[in-house]
């Protein structure tokens, strides 16, 4: 009777160790809804309807091509209004009100020159714009929403272009005006608030993914306990930003580097 050694484990060599790649697909990530050209085009088309365009714009063949080239840069005016919408909300409502609305003028450079474009004018457009609204829980009195976002634009943009000819003689209709604007002066600003280019270089990767799948059980938990305060009885269960808040103060982690805002 013979007796030999076990043979000790097979090893790859040189070759590295064969690695399955990891795939958005089965990420936690899987079921968000990526804005599309659908969704982005009934947002859109809410809005516009929504707005005093036809006291703007009284020319209809104007009116259609001005439609035209706002859909092609709605995503950029969507972008920014979701970011400073979120500043300060209105109890349980994002809208932009006085403050922040000075916040993001400031932020565009030399747009409000003193010579084309006061901040008087400012005042008067903003006024303008929330006049006539059916004020409502969704739509606060004297606050900017989604479609006033877009309103106000229209309207000092016809009072500096169309009207105090900041564009010269060439810029002769709404359209033109508008395109001058967005590509001189807000574009250079508005690129910056890009949310989906976050989610794919920060926030979809992989370790993210492997850290939320091992705390997904506490998350979902603390998440059942904080909802429901302002759900309808047998409705769908969600999180108000009144609970949010709740959840983030008493976990303990605001701080002078991360305040409510």
């Amino acid at each position: 009777m013979n007796c030999v050694p076990r043979p000790g484990p097979k090893g790859l060599g040189n070759r590295n160790k064969v690695r399955t790649p990891w795939d958005f697909t089965l990420s936690v990530f899987a079921s968000y809804k990526i804005d599309s050209t659908r969704l982005l085009n009934d947002c859109f088309e809410a809005d516009w309807n929504r707005t005093k365009v036809n006291r703007i714009v009284k020319n209809d063949e104007e009116r259609e091509r001005f439609k035209t080239y706002l859909r092609s840069i709605y995503k950029w005016f969507r972008e920014v209004y979701k970011f400073y919408s979120g500043s300060d909300p209105m109890n349980d409502i994002f809208c932009i009100g006085t403050n922040v609305f000075s916040d993001l003028i400031n932020g565009l450079k030399q747009f409000v020159d003193g010579k084309y474009l006061k901040l008087s004018d400012l005042d008067l457009e903003r006024i303008q714009t929330n006049a006539n609204e059916q004020n409502s829980k969704y739509n606060p009195k004297n606050n900017l929403v989604r479609h006033n976002f877009l309103e106000v634009f229209m309207r000092m943009c016809e009072t500096k272009y169309m009207k105090n000819g900041a564009g010269g003689p060439e810029v002769d209709s709404i359209t033109k005006a508008f395109k001058v604007m967005f590509d001189t002066e807000l574009f250079p600003y508005f690129r910056q608030f890009d949310s989906q280019q976050w989610r794919k270089t920060i926030l979809w990767q992989e370790d993210v993914d492997y850290t939320l799948k091992i705390a997904l059980d506490p998350l979902k938990s603390i998440y059942r306990k904080f909802i429901g305060r302002n759900s309808l009885p047998g409705g769908q269960q969600y999180m108000s930003l009144t609970e949010f808040t709740e959840l983030i103060v008493n976990s303990d982690c605001l701080s002078d580097n991360f305040g409510g805002k």
